[in-house]
């Protein structure tokens, strides 16, 4: 913990002296390797950080923890095929465990590999498949992929195995109201109120759902009630902001808005929307600094463009 403080204060020399101190009087301990491998790369020091990951799989060369560490190592380091044969021995020490299938999954899906990452989703099922959150991995790739149908199943699929958990639920209500199935969403969400009556996620969800049905007024009092409860989420700014600006009251949207940028900067939705209100306020200066935000982080964003 004191060389790990000591970090923090980028006195890495001290603090790799005294985690190797600790290594000395407990050389199995992994956990340490792993502390003194993030302090050598904080200090931009690679080869030091490789030279520590191996020392780690010397001692326990069925670590997965450290399988994944050295994998992720390599894939930051611009060497991908390392770290995908690292990834596949590592699925060879336990080829059940649904979360390494999702480690090698989040590493194809990084190098735009999309086929090869819904492969190892469609494995995670297999070795796992009364774990629900396989399920609502897999659905979220196919979500992400433009495949909403194949999304809806896999999230039925979860709530066939756990009928209680809300999680999936919620997902099927996010779905089914950006593809305008509103009978649907409404049933859905009906079932997270019964079972979760007060819930931030759930508000948000009816804000949103109220929307979509042109009830701006609905919209407006329950994403307040939200914000209220956990004012620390940008995305309830975001959408009450929205719903301002839809219910034409454009200070409030302004306000809102800007409350969800402060809060995540790189909220790209937010900056556009809030772009948009500064046009109709009639303040074309403000609206262009947003673009120019939404344009650095997005070159391609047509809407920041317009």
């Amino acid at each position: 913990l004191l060389g790990n403080s000591l970090a923090g204060q980028k006195k890495y020399d001290d603090g790799i002296a005294r985690i190797k101190k600790a290594l000395e009087l407990d050389p199995k301990k992994i956990k340490t390797y792993l502390n003194l491998a993030i302090l050598y790369l904080a200090k931009k020091d690679p080869v030091a950080a490789e030279k520590t990951y191996l020392d780690a799989l010397k001692v326990d060369g069925k670590s997965l923890e450290v399988h994944i560490a050295l994998a992720s190592f390599y894939h930051v380091s611009g060497k991908p095929e390392t770290a995908e044969k690292l990834l596949l021995k590592t699925i060879e020490l336990d080829p059940k465990n649904a979360n390494l299938r999702f480690n090698l999954a989040s590493f194809y899906l990084s190098s735009a590999k999309g086929h090869e990452a819904e492969e190892e989703l469609l494995e995670a099922t297999k070795a796992d498949p009364k774990n629900i959150k396989t399920w609502v991995v897999l659905g979220d790739f196919y979500l992400r992929s433009g495949k909403q149908d194949l999304a809806i199943q896999q999230y039925k699929r979860a709530i066939e195995i756990e009928p209680d958990s809300l999680l999936p639920k919620k997902k099927l209500v996010e779905v089914y109201i950006t593809t305008r199935q509103l009978d649907e969403a409404e049933r859905y969400l009906s079932e997270v109120t019964k079972q979760k009556p007060i819930d931030t996620e759930g508000m948000l969800l009816q804000g949103r759902l109220h929307m979509a049905r042109n009830k701006t007024d609905e919209a407006i009092a329950i994403l307040q009630k939200a914000v209220s409860q956990a004012p620390q989420i940008a995305v309830g700014h975001y959408y009450l902001g929205v719903a301002f600006a839809a219910g034409k009251d454009l200070q409030q949207a302004k306000k809102e808005l800007s409350e969800a940028v402060k809060i995540l900067p790189d909220y790209v939705e937010a900056m556009v929307a809030l772009a948009g209100v500064y046009l109709y306020l009639g303040e074309p200066r403000l609206a262009k600094e947003e673009a120019a935000k939404v344009i650095a982080l997005q070159p391609n964003n047509l809407l920041a463009h317009l």
